[in-house]
């Protein structure tokens, strides 16, 4: 009778085990899932407001200014790039810039920008 119960016992340790460690995958894949997402809405917001500056700078008719604040959004998005290129190796990914651009991949990966040791963005106030 003790054998039993101790064997009992043990499997509904270890369905218990078992059911824990897939409700914590189900969890931090869901945590995952919503980090994603708020990193995603940050960069949205982010760029929302680029674009608001830039309009901005247009709107009083400040073009140089508009000018060098797009044209540092589009280095610091190439130099982001060339990041996300060099150290994610997707095929899918690789796929969907290729489509999109006359650009090698190679060219995109390794771009580089002299900026010196300073770059101020423009004010458009």
């Amino acid at each position: 009778m003790n054998k039993k119960i101790i064997a009992i016992f043990v499997v509904i340790f270890m369905i218990g085990c078992l059911s824990s460690y897939r409700f914590g995958i189900h969890l931090s894949h869901k945590a995952f899932g919503d980090d994603l997402l708020e990193v995603q809405a940050m960069l949205s917001f982010n760029h929302l407001q680029s674009y608001e500056e830039i309009s901005v700078c247009l709107e009083k008719g400040l073009s140089i200014e508009a000018k060098g604040k797009t044209n540092h959004a589009v280095i610091s998005e190439r130099e982001l790039l060339a990041g996300f290129l060099s150290s994610i190796k997707s095929t899918r990914l690789n796929e969907y810039i290729s489509i999109r651009t006359n650009e090698s991949l190679e060219s995109l990966k390794g771009y580089k920008y002299e900026r010196g040791s300073r770059w101020t963005v423009p004010s458009c106030k």
